[in-house]
């Protein structure tokens, strides 16, 4: 009986604990820091072979966040850590999709606690397009 994270747990966490994994900034004109949260679900917990996804989008994740210049917390949620968790209880919104179509909706975004993409990993310019949208709304107090 093994006790701790898995192999592909410590492996996405050392990836999302790499430099760009969190960035702090202020908001304009404003003396708080402003951080987005971008939550990746993922059912690689259930499937190892998604795994591969997960590294893919939460490097693309990072180069759109890179480009756009928005501060955000990225964290990667495996499907039973986020059905255990009070934490991730937001994560339950994805669930009517999974009933329907199943594991193909993951990996799935969301960004502050708001289910934003699903259905696969998304191309830079689609997460760089979103971001910007967030960005937005979260200084209008919308997200």
């Amino acid at each position: 009986m093994r006790i701790g994270p898995s192999k592909h747990q410590r492996e996405s966490w050392a990836l999302l604990s790499s430099p760009g994994g969190r960035r702090e900034s202020r908001r304009p004109g404003s003396g708080e820091k402003m951080t987005i949260h971008l939550t990746i679900l993922s059912f690689a917990c259930c499937n190892p072979k998604l795994a591969p996804y997960d590294q893919q989008y939460a490097e693309r994740l990072k180069e759109a966040l890179s480009r756009t210049g928005v501060d955000a917390d990225i964290d990667l949620v495996h499907a039973t850590e986020a059905r255990m968790s009070p934490k991730y209880a937001f994560c339950g919104a994805i669930q009517p999709l999974v009933h329907k179509y199943g594991p193909g909706v993951t990996p799935a975004l969301f960004i502050n606690g708001s289910l934003t993409l699903f259905g696969g990993v998304p191309t830079v310019d689609k997460l760089v397009e979103t971001l910007e949208k967030a960005r937005i709304a979260v200084e209008q107090g919308r997200l």
